[in-house]
């Protein structure tokens, strides 16, 4: 029922054009990725919770850019002004009905709000009973930070990945008080910094001193959550267009059924017209599917990175 919702029609006659609402689709995968963090970080019960705010529409919208970019979509802008215009928390009273377990409600908001996600906010009291908000964009935010800090401690160590984490909580800090907070040697933390900082995970600033004071400059060390985003996006970009030359080759393998050199389209028929053998036709089928998938996968992280 909620992917017809998403897909907006002229009707049920046999000349009915049909078009996929893009925007109610956005939102339904949106909704469907937070329920499923929820879920995952605390349990069933919470999920339920959640689901029943959004439904009742207490959910805070995302934030309206101040400077419209030229790819951004004038009906998406409307759309979320208006929302924010309407926005509308939920109290425990009105999520009753909805729920399965209704006597542990209080203690699932308390939980839903002091995990450390933060999915829910109380934003006022109403009718003697607190008003509650789901935060989205709080749950969008936690899983771009965790993929970050997976991407350090993968590609550097556990001791790179404390110090970006470091560096992401406190923003500027210099060498000595990074190292401190990082429980690292000064000496590894440096290597370590100059290791992110070559990987574009950090940056430096430079401070003048004060004239009371002798010397050159103070460099400070700092992370930069959208830059480091774009980083972990373009490795990750590039690690798939190598696995897909890779699948496509072997997929195209297939399709020569024996005449090396020949140049057969990927998702063209076997060159000499006889019919795949249903073990060769599966082993194809899989294989055209897989470069589908990552073809689409290296869009989506294209249109992830703007």
């Amino acid at each position: 029922p909620a992917l017809e919702a998403a897909i907006n029609g002229g009707g049920g006659d046999d000349d009915a054009c049909w078009r996929l609402g893009r925007r109610a689709l956005r939102a339904l995968l949106r909704k469907k990725a937070v329920l499923d963090l929820v879920e995952g970080k605390l349990n069933a019960a919470c999920r339920a919770i959640a689901g029943a705010l959004w439904d009742l529409g207490a959910v805070r919208p995302p934030p309206v850019a101040k400077k419209i970019t030229k790819d951004a979509d004038p009906a998406d802008v409307v759309d979320r002004e208006k929302r924010r215009a309407q926005m509308r928390g939920a109290t425990a009273k009105s999520l009753k009905g909805r729920l399965p377990d209704e006597e542990k409600l209080n203690a699932l908001l308390e939980a839903l709000q002091y995990a450390n996600v933060g999915f829910v906010s109380m934003i006022g009291v109403q009718g003697g009973g607190a008003v509650y908000l789901l935060e989205p964009e709080k749950a969008r935010d936690h899983v771009r930070t965790e993929t970050v800090r997976a991407y350090v401690a993968e590609r550097h160590d556990a001791d790179a990945a404390r110090l970006h984490r470091v560096l992401a909580e406190r923003r500027h800090l210099d060498q000595a008080d990074l190292a401190e907070r990082a429980l690292l040697p000064p000496k590894e933390a440096r290597a370590r910094l100059y290791a992110l900082h070559d990987a574009g995970l950090a940056r430096t600033v430079e401070l003048p001193r004060t004239p009371d004071r002798p010397g050159g400059a103070v460099q400070l060390w700092a992370a930069d959550a959208a830059a480091a985003r774009l980083v972990v996006l373009a490795d990750v970009r590039r690690a798939l267009s190598k696995l897909l030359e890779r699948r496509a080759a072997e997929a195209l393998q297939l399709t020569k059924r024996g005449r090396p050199g020949a140049g057969v389209d990927l998702f063209d028929d076997p060159a000499d017209g006889a019919p795949r053998k249903p073990d060769e036709a599966a082993a194809y089928e899989d294989a055209v599917a897989r470069v589908d998938r990552l073809h689409r996968a290296i869009l989506q992280l294209g249109a992830a990175g703007g």
